[in-house]
């Protein structure tokens, strides 16, 4: 039976119970996570991730936690009728009275989930997105959602700002705690020990935790993150009393975790865009020797695509820089029509310079080695119309005229047909634009999240050309594929899984960008290549 179907609602009967209740909502809601009591002073910057919710009377009534540059993630019942104008969020110190160390920063959008029910306190969390994005450093970090699911008996900390006891003073410091893992059907039956009338309180997208008499969470910490293993597990939600010795109940991330990404997605600024050449936005330049498997697909000298470095005579990259950059329409037809005049061309000093391959270097102002386009294979013959976008089997495999040399900075990269699970770290490199919408010399790198293809599918509207040939990625705002870098790899425990395919209009709004999945086409590759190799 759910609280709904309850005559006595379930809030009052705790108040008769417990003589109070914990929480922040209307009727202070269940037990609504408080204050973490019997727990420790957290050292300054040991929480970067932490945020406060601050009303006007400048007290942190609920916590959050940073999960991307204009993200927090905090309790749906924390959220009042006009959280945007009558709360701001703090970030960047565990001393509450640090005013110089601390940041506020306005909201911009409260979102609290759809379906959240105050009298079950049932999916009790919310996105917060900030006016503009968090200045990162070494007090101000984002901390990594987990979607695996907590074991019982699993070691879990609190971290937030409530109060230390029911009735005193809120702490000066951040408080942490540790507590352990229970499940679910012991959770609601604890409860039920305590008022039969509990029943369905606890649900599947509860994670439930449990510590001794003393120690729990309290009024004032709604909204902050329960962590295992240094990833966020779930957010504090609701209690009976205040370290009373029963169990306390959180929304779990494991269950949440589509809910999350797919409200980000649909509140970026931009939505879905055409296909268009790539770049990486928001990377940082590649060490030496990095990525010595990927090469600058030139044409008159300049990179126009990416690609990776397969065999000794094979490249694998996207189809359609072929098409946009009139690559496949040059070298194909010498290739067919006149292969003797094409690498003829190619041997002359300098000739290099209209459409070649140049591996070896991550500058492409200085060093690397020229290599002749011998043939292309598309999967599919390209369209002749450039505005065309439905293009579902973006892959290339170019057949250089003599294979390539291998040293320390060119090798090849192993391509797997293992499937990239979803929440993987994924790394991207290329010479594509910058911030400054100039394209790098240098090779960027960056690192990225997996997402479902189901997931970015909607994203996408269901376009005709999105099968599962994809897999798609997700970055902080300010970073992300973009003009330039079509081609290039994406890779996953130092093996390639993607090539990078298309983006969003706006580039680096922290929306999805979408790559083509080498597991798909592995078996495609494998045929190509042995079909062809003379």
């Amino acid at each position: 039976m759910t609280l709904s179907a309850i005559s006595v609602p379930l809030w009052w009967l705790v108040v008769q119970r417990l003589g109070g209740v914990t929480g922040a909502t209307t009727f202070d809601r269940l037990s609504p996570m408080a204050p973490i009591v019997g727990g420790t002073e957290v050292k300054d910057g040991m929480a970067p991730y932490l945020a406060g919710l601050v009303n006007q009377a400048d007290r942190t009534f609920c916590g959050g936690s940073i999960i991307s540059d204009r993200w927090i993630l905090t309790a749906a019942h924390c959220l009042g009728n006009d959280t945007v104008n009558n709360t701001v969020v703090y970030v960047g110190s565990n001393d509450f009275m640090d005013n110089l160390g601390r940041k506020s920063n306005i909201i911009d959008r409260a979102i609290p989930h759809e379906g959240f029910v105050p009298e079950t306190v049932h999916n009790d969390i919310a996105l917060l997105r900030m006016n503009t994005s968090l200045k990162f450093g070494k007090r101000v970090q984002t901390i990594e959602l987990a979607t695996d699911i907590v074991p019982i008996n699993a070691s879990l900390t609190i971290v937030g700002w409530g109060r230390i006891n029911i009735d005193g003073e809120y702490p000066k410091r951040t408080q942490i705690l540790t507590v352990k893992s229970i499940g679910l059907i012991r959770c609601e039956n604890m409860l039920l020990d305590m008022n039969n009338t509990l029943s369905g309180i606890i649900y599947d997208g509860n994670l439930c935790t449990f510590s001794k008499p003393g120690e729990g969470a309290c009024k004032g910490d709604s909204g902050s993150p329960v962590i295992r293993n240094g990833k966020q597990v779930a957010v504090v939600s609701w209690g009976i009393g205040c370290a009373e010795g029963y169990p306390d109940a959180h929304a779990s991330i494991n269950y949440f975790h589509e809910w999350i990404q797919q409200t980000i997605a649909a509140n970026m600024d931009q939505r879905v865009a055409s296909i268009a050449t790539n770049y990486i936005i928001g990377g940082s330049d590649a060490k030496k020797g990095v990525a010595p498997y990927q090469v600058s697909l030139q044409l008159l000298n300049a990179s126009v695509c990416s690609g990776s470095i397969v065999a000794d005579r094979w490249i694998l990259t996207a189809a359609h820089c072929f098409r946009f950059h009139k690559m496949y329409s040059f070298v194909h037809l010498f290739s067919l029509t006149c292969p003797v005049l094409i690498k003829l061309y190619f041997s002359l000093p300098n000739s290099a310079n209209l459409t070649h391959v140049l591996a070896g270097t991550n500058d492409l102002e200085k060093g690397g080695t020229a290599y002749a386009i011998d043939r292309v294979f598309p999967h599919d013959p390209i369209p002749a119309n450039e505005d065309d976008v439905t293009f579902p089997n973006d892959i290339a495999l170019i057949r250089l005229t003599t294979p390539v040399k291998f040293s320390e900075r060119v090798q090849t990269i192993e391509y797997t047909a293992e499937t990239v699970p979803e929440n993987a770290a994924i790394t991207l490199t290329g010479w594509g634009r910058t911030q400054n919408a100039k394209y790098s010399t240098k090779l960027q790198t960056m690192k990225a999240v997996a997402i479902g293809v189901d997931r970015c599918r909607e994203l996408y509207g269901n376009l005709p050309y999105f099968n599962d040939g994809y897999i798609c990625s997700l970055a902080k705002r300010g970073q992300g594929v973009c003009s330039g870098d079509s081609g290039g790899p994406v890779t996953w425990h130092g093996k390639l899984v993607g090539i990078m395919r298309s983006v969003f209009k706006k580039c680096s709004t922290g929306a999805p960008d979408m790559h083509t999945s080498i597991s798909y086409y592995y078996d495609w590759i494998r045929e190509t290549i042995a079909n062809n190799t003379v």
